[in-house]
């Protein structure tokens, strides 16, 4: 009864709140003067709702886990710049540049293309004056490459690939204050040529005191200074009126009780935002459905691991917010794409089917009478 009471207004879109999600439905229903069902059951009914699920929208700013260092050079985080429209004028296309996350020390070199072999070679200069322990990069080829791998191999470097969709945050704030300096360069002299007053404009950047380090600049962070810096950017206190840190403290305390928000082995789908799955419908959540395997803490944040439907783990870890429960009972229909062809096996009909949403591992052989047209 209270699931027909939900469907009767999200399926009709003459009736208003159709559509929509549990907080507009539950208002509607209680101006139409029905009391029941609540908003909690209305919750339940959509997670079972493909079409809500998919196109709920996901969130793009949330608590994320920080990267802690402890000195210079410890990591960087690394990433390209895209200067194809002014390529022809400098014979760049592209701009490697580097972070140092202790310092904030940028590092840049023009790249004639993004080829394996063009980015090592970009890395090997800027390895002439200095060398981090660790590099982060996002998951391009650029980075995933036998020729970049093996330079990392020889130098000891680990490399570690960004998967969460904020990438290498610190590189990317270097990469817009670096384009906006160049931009401004070229609006000012009236040219679209750059690259000869590029290592003034990083050394400009590298010479200017940073906010996040205690107002010292990239290039005057040492031995001596670092483990003020350090403090600086760990330590540091926060001013709080005595109502905003009783406020601060009960948060703490009541996120400490409910700190999962989902249980291991919970159905769930992962955010578009965060990773590039195939899409079916423009979806801004992953069509395929994924189990929770695992659940922990970074910095008294909830972390989930998932694993797909064949058991197989998908590389990464998950925040609460890139991931979306769903409710699958045994009966739930699975949309099929296309099927791929018939057999006969004792004296039954069955189909291979492309599962809609799956890759082609998950394509099965089903009974032919459990197909159904819709």
């Amino acid at each position: 009864m209270a699931e027909e009471v939900i469907q009767s207004i999200y399926d009709n879109p003459s009736k208003l709140a159709a559509f929509f999600g549990a907080k507009k439905n539950h208002k509607v229903l209680q101006n139409s003067g029905v009391q029941k069902p609540g908003i909690h059951k209305i919750r339940r009914w959509l997670q079972k709702q493909d079409d809500y699920s998919l196109q709920k929208p996901a969130r793009r700013r949330f608590t994320r886990a920080k990267v802690v260092v402890s000195d210079i050079n410890e990591q960087w985080d690394v990433d390209l710049a895209d200067m194809q429209s002014l390529s022809k004028e400098n014979g760049a296309r592209y701009l490697l540049v580097a972070i140092d996350i202790f310092s904030r020390f940028a590092r840049v070199y023009p790249l004639k293309n993004k080829t394996g072999k063009e980015v090592a070679k970009g890395l090997e200069q800027m390895f002439q004056s200095a060398q981090p322990k660790k590099i982060r990069s996002d998951a391009g080829s650029e980075f995933k490459n036998a020729y970049v791998k093996n330079l990392f191999k020889s130098r000891n470097i680990y490399h570690h690939i960004a998967l969460n969709e904020v990438k290498a945050n610190y590189i990317e704030r270097l990469n817009k204050t670096l384009k906006v300096l160049i931009w401004r360069f070229l609006a000012r002299k009236r040219t679209k040529r750059y690259t000869d007053i590029l290592p003034k404009l990083v050394e400009s950047y590298n010479s200017t005191p940073h906010r996040s380090i205690n107002n010292v600049a990239p290039k005057d962070v040492n031995e001596n200074n670092s483990a003020d810096i350090w403090a600086y950017m760990y330590l540091k206190p926060r001013k709080q009126s005595k109502q905003s840190a009783l406020k601060s403290l009960k948060n703490t305390i009541n996120k400490a009780k409910t700190l999962y928000r989902y249980k291991i082995g919970q159905l769930v789908r992962l955010s578009h935002q965060r990773k590039p799955f195939t899409r079916v419908y423009n979806e801004q959540w992953t069509y395929e459905v994924f189990k929770i395997s695992r659940r922990f803490q970074m910095q008294s944040i909830p972390l989930y691991r998932v694993v797909d439907l064949l058991g197989e783990e998908v590389l990464g870890n998950w925040y609460q917010a890139e991931i979306q429960p769903i409710d699958r009972h045994e009966n739930a229909l699975w949309e099929i794409q296309k099927v791929l062809k018939t057999r006969m096996i004792n004296n039954k009909t069955q189909c291979l089917v492309k599962w809609t949403g799956y890759s082609d591992k998950f394509n099965s052989w089903v009974d032919k009478s459990e197909v159904k047209n819709l």
